[in-house]
């Protein structure tokens, strides 16, 4: 007995939304963030992430960014390439935070620590 694979359909791939999968562009990670308000990382960010010796997953990083405005953010939390948290405090499990700033304004990031 001789099985086959079934035979893909012609034309773009789509998702089960409908959405073709050319026009979603990369991922960021594999599985959702905690926090279901997380933004993502701009790439360079993630690249210097990288460049100062944190892995491509899987990890959990406290920077301090100071943002192009003046405000500086002690404790910005970024877990997998998002940003989860502005703080430490209630970081247990999954939670809601409001990410208060567009991530593009991110003007310095100085890594403090990398679980």
């Amino acid at each position: 007995m001789i099985a086959h694979r079934p035979q893909r359909a012609k034309g773009p791939r789509t998702l089960a939304v409908g959405v073709p999968s050319h026009r979603i562009g990369p991922m960021h990670s594999r599985h959702p963030p905690r926090n279901r308000l997380a933004k993502v990382l701009p790439d360079e960010w993630r690249k210097y992430l990288v460049e100062q010796g944190c892995p491509k997953r899987k990890y959990t990083a406290v920077c301090r960014a100071t943002l192009v405005g003046g405000r500086v953010i002690e404790d910005l939390i970024i877990e997998q390439g998002w940003i989860i948290a502005l703080s430490k405090s209630g970081l247990a499990g999954t939670f809601e935070e409001r990410i208060d700033f567009d991530p593009r304004t991110i003007n310095a990031l100085e890594l403090k620590q990398v679980v």
